[in-house]
């Protein structure tokens, strides 16, 4: 009989003692993952351009009056034309979800921002969400940068899965870990490029002239076309959602929000317009409706051909040299309030 009463006993603590030998283990394991994660982001940054990106945006902290966020259209943006102490932020194929995102958690350590330019891209309605299979990576590029400035800051997106594996992707490299181990680490961008972040920052592609198809047809549209076509309604419901949660983010953090679409190349907009000019016609709709929201303006220059009819002022199509970023600054800089 004491056998009896002793053999529940002896399991409740026996379940115990394992339990606590799982936590103990989980704890250790987890200050390893930590301790490995920072060391080997001290040797070899995961990604060093955003790593020495975040290195710089962080001796200007207390200066920056504005943010560059959004996609590659931010290259429009010349914070020296425009009057403004800024910092370009945006990383190629971003979206709304992952701006306000960043918004959260850079805000608190930038007491003088006041104002975020974003660019309202022709499409952008119909852009496929960064959280498919396909654009993964560049959500986890935006955590990365993200947890550079703040290694603790929570995932308040609810995107756990993406968030996490952007924590886990500097251990989890085979043959990152294969390049320290053999070579020490990896190298850092040089310092003349990262001067240049606080002004004007490019993806670094090879740029090319606008390529016609046998109709003369803009070649970039045309393949663009279809992809916008594949978003439905759904996707562009899902679009609006995240553009409203961004400006309504923006606006609680105290910030003016400048939305713009960017100048085009000629060929570009016109073959928009003549095959698909409900794309032209939803971006400027959803501008003007995001505009009748409180401390947010839209300028549309989308067919503006002072600067579009001129082929210099472009790397490619669909993109402004530096050049083009001075010219249209200074056209944006002119409009103090109201919009386009």
């Amino acid at each position: 009989m004491p056998d009896s009463d002793q053999s529940p006993l002896a399991s409740v603590t026996l379940l115990r003692r394992l339990i606590g030998h799982g936590i103990v283990f989980l704890l250790l394991g987890l200050l390893i993952a930590v301790l490995l994660r920072d060391w080997s982001e001290r040797i070899s940054p995961d990604w060093p351009r955003g790593r020495d990106r975040i290195v710089l945006l962080r001796q200007q902290q207390h200066d920056v009056e504005a943010l560059a966020l959004g996609n590659s259209q931010s290259q429009a943006i010349d914070f020296q034309a425009l009057g403004l102490s800024g910092f370009h932020l945006w990383l190629e194929g971003t979206d709304p979800e992952e701006a306000a995102y960043t918004l959260r958690v850079f805000r608190p350590g930038l007491p003088r921002l006041k104002r975020i330019y974003f660019p309202l891209s022709l499409g952008y309605s119909r852009h496929i969400d960064s959280r498919n299979e396909g654009n993964r990576a560049v959500r986890n590029l935006v955590y990365y940068q993200t947890l550079c400035f703040d290694p603790w800051s929570p995932a308040m997106t609810g995107d756990w899965k993406n968030w996490l594996a952007a924590w886990f992707r500097p251990i989890a490299r085979k043959d990152r870990w294969r390049a320290i181990l053999t070579t020490g680490g990896g190298t850092s961008p040089d310092k003349a490029s990262l001067a240049n972040d606080g002004k004007y920052w490019t993806t670094g592609v090879n740029w090319r002239p606008p390529q016609p198809d046998a109709r003369q047809r803009n070649l970039k549209a045309m393949s663009l076309i279809p992809y916008f076509n594949s978003c439905d309604a759904a996707c562009r419901d899902q679009n609006w959602a995240h553009l409203l949660d961004f400006v309504f983010t923006a606006s609680r953090l105290g910030l003016e929000v400048v939305l713009y679409t960017p100048p085009y190349s000629q060929t570009y907009i016109e073959t928009i317009k003549q095959e698909a000019p409900e794309i032209l016609a939803e971006t400027r709709a959803w501008g003007q409706r995001l505009a009748r929201e409180p401390g947010v303006r839209y300028y549309d220059f989308a067919d503006y051909s002072p600067i579009g009819g001129n082929p210099a002022h472009f790397g490619d199509e669909v993109h402004l040299n530096p050049k083009g970023a001075l010219l249209f600054s200074t056209l944006l800089a002119g409009f103090k309030t109201g919009n386009r």
